[in-house]
């Protein structure tokens, strides 16, 4: 599997699964997250990142799948 399971892969899956449950491509907040964060904080992990926001189409497949597909077509 892409990455390791314990750093990479799921501070990214885990992240980015959190944008697409809140069915926003902007949260209104970051609280549930991390204390004085912002957008620019998160989109490392996700935020607006083009696997992510195409995963918002598909809401019933795995987040993993497109980060894993993304990561080897780039």
């Amino acid at each position: 599997m892409y990455g390791s399971k314990l750093d990479w892969l799921s501070q990214h899956i885990s992240l980015a699964d959190y944008f697409r449950q809140t069915q926003q491509l902007l949260p209104d907040s970051f609280e549930n997250l991390q204390g004085q964060t912002n957008a620019f904080s998160f989109s490392y992990y996700g935020l607006l990142r083009p696997d992510v926001l195409v995963s918002y189409l598909f809401p019933n497949i795995p987040i993993h799948f497109f980060i894993i597909g993304y990561a080897t077509l780039l």
